[in-house]
């Protein structure tokens, strides 16, 4: 905690202001400590869909920050937010500190591709386990790669 809190900085957000863009490069994770936001996603062919609401706790930005991929979604404040800012050295340490860290991470990231999947015409639930299963495996390599990790 000690060392992710040297590493964060506090970032405020007016109504309507947007945080992240879909598409951009990125290097860090938020945290919701205060107010409300909306996660907005644009498939290819289709039109931009709400994915999620954040509220105090909430988190977004480890796709980009932990796999180098761009942004997966924009995420906008509803009203007035701060958030909490954690670049990837103080992440990286904490990585290198915690191997197993790395798995539990891995799978929630397989669970927002497999969200952003569905959102892109997954037919089934099936479909979707396998999904979180192959995203799994995929970004979890990518993590150990990306942070150097053994």
């Amino acid at each position: 905690i000690e060392a992710l809190a040297a590493g964060s900085r506090t970032e405020h957000y007016e109504p309507g202001e947007i945080v992240v863009r879909q598409g951009e490069r990125g290097e860090e994770l938020y945290l919701c400590r205060s107010g409300e936001l909306v996660v907005l996603h644009a498939p290819q062919d289709g039109p931009r869909r709400e994915l999620a609401r954040l509220k105090v706790g909430g988190m977004f930005g480890e796709l980009a920050q932990m796999s180098g991929e761009p942004r997966a979604a924009t995420v906008q404040a509803v009203g007035a937010c701060e958030l909490v800012v954690i670049g990837k050295p103080a992440f990286s340490q904490i990585l290198a500190d915690n191997p197993g860290f790395a798995e539990l991470i891995s799978q929630r990231m397989a669970e927002r591709h497999a969200a952003l999947d569905e959102m892109n015409r997954l037919a089934t639930l099936q479909e979707q386990r396998e999904s979180v299963t192959l995203h799994k495996g995929r970004l979890l390599q990518r993590l150990r790669e990306f942070f150097s990790l053994s």
